[in-house]
């Protein structure tokens, strides 16, 4: 989650920099390091008809694997978030049941926020993380096997098949890492903000660093 807004914002500061004693960043959009696979390593973990190369923000390890990330292509999609009093936005209904038909709905998830929080502006990227792999999934469409599809649909509901994780890592780019913008904030006693400044120049020595324009303004 990220925010459009350019100026400094006092409710982020309170709510996510220890009231003024954190930083503030800022980085490109999709700062994501692509991954490049040629064809013949693309067709080792998928059937590779075409023959053609592919480039991924998702390490192919974690696209064939007993779970799948996807989207998996450059430039991820970054949405803003719609702000709503709506309940039926705000807690989307995801599962339906109709006879003896399923569906699943994900494409609405964390697309909404409550009025609320508007001042944020916030802009989101999203991915969708599903308990099996890409392979197992075309072998039941493959075999046609309706038996195999409900079965994996029962482990998910139930949650005998689950991601293997509680949080995913993406990797940033060492060009966009290299334009980091960073604002100390406004209550940092001189040691943090030497502290914070070898950090700086330790892990990202291309960085910006200013003063927050709050300094000696906030109480």
């Amino acid at each position: 989650s990220w925010s459009s807004e350019s100026d400094e914002m006092i409710p982020m500061w309170h709510m996510y920099a220890q009231q003024h004693a954190g930083v503030r960043i800022s980085l490109k959009s999709n700062p994501f390091h692509i991954y490049h696979y040629t064809s013949k390593e693309f067709s080792k973990y998928f059937p590779n008809p075409n023959n053609v190369d592919l480039d991924t923000v998702i390490p192919m390890c974690d696209i064939a694997n007993d779970y799948c990330i996807i989207p998996y292509k450059p430039n991820l999609q970054l949405f803003q978030i719609q702000y709503t009093d709506d309940h039926e936005k705000l807690f989307p209904r995801l599962k339906t049941f109709d006879n003896n038909h399923f569906s699943c709905e994900l494409l609405g998830l964390g697309k909404h926020k409550n009025t609320s929080w508007e001042f944020q502006k916030e802009w989101r990227y999203s991915l969708l993380i599903i308990p099996f792999s890409l392979q197992y999934m075309y072998k039941i469409i493959n075999l046609e096997n309706s038996f195999l599809f409900l079965k994996l649909i029962n482990e998910i509901l139930n949650g005998t098949r689950a991601i293997p994780f509680d949080y995913y890592y993406m990797k940033i780019s060492d060009y966009a890492f290299s334009n980091m913008q960073i604002v100390l904030g406004a209550k940092m006693s001189t040691n943090q903000k030497e502290f914070a400044k070898q950090i700086v120049s330790k892990y990202n020595p291309m960085a910006t660093v200013t003063e927050s324009i709050l300094t000696n303004q906030i109480r």
